[in-house]
């Protein structure tokens, strides 16, 4: 009879909270939390780090009015017509 067999033949008996492999509580808590405090010291770093290397002194969005994009506005400047140019359909009685 081998080891494996002999193994085989004898029965263990273990509560379910021996049988389960980690247990739950403050050692599981604290890994976690430990994890999402240097994930978040680490996110810090890099973006500090980014923003020291970004050298661009201009800003990225424009003051000015950009005149092909820009809607009109007041009365009169609702264009009911349709894409290709023609009229409003005749309102019906």
């Amino acid at each position: 009879m081998t080891q494996f067999e002999s193994r085989q033949s004898e029965k263990v008996t273990e509560t379910a909270t021996e049988a389960r492999q980690g247990s739950y509580g403050r050692p599981v808590l604290m890994v976690l939390v430990c994890s999402l405090i240097l994930a978040l010291l680490a996110w810090g770093g890099v973006e500090m780090w980014g923003e020291r290397q970004d050298t661009d002194t201009n800003p990225t969005a424009s003051t000015k009015q950009d005149p092909i994009n820009s809607q009109p506005s007041g009365p009169g400047a609702f264009d009911n017509n349709a894409a290709d140019g023609s009229g409003r359909p005749p309102a019906g009685d």
